[in-house]
């Protein structure tokens, strides 16, 4: 089992997954509130939404081969 840790901000039932892949959940909270920051660049409504941390598992997976975070290509340090 694989699993990635991601920032995430949910709006209603929807979550948007802003970066990821983390290996560690810790690396992923380190980074929400700037996930968040960044996402409110884009839609300032932002600002209002919830935001924090998920995971997705799956079984039989490279933890590159997981979904990539929507704002991945904004922070190109964390994602080389």
């Amino acid at each position: 089992m694989t699993t990635g840790f991601y920032c995430t901000v949910k709006r209603g039932e929807k979550t948007a997954w802003l970066l990821g892949p983390f290996a560690e959940h810790e690396k992923a909270k380190e980074w929400a509130f700037a996930a968040s920051c960044k996402a409110s660049d884009i839609d300032p409504r932002v600002a209002f939404d919830p935001y924090g941390t998920a995971a997705i598992t799956r079984e039989g997976v490279e933890i590159a081969e997981l979904p990539k975070g929507k704002l991945n290509h904004l922070f190109p340090k964390l994602f080389n």
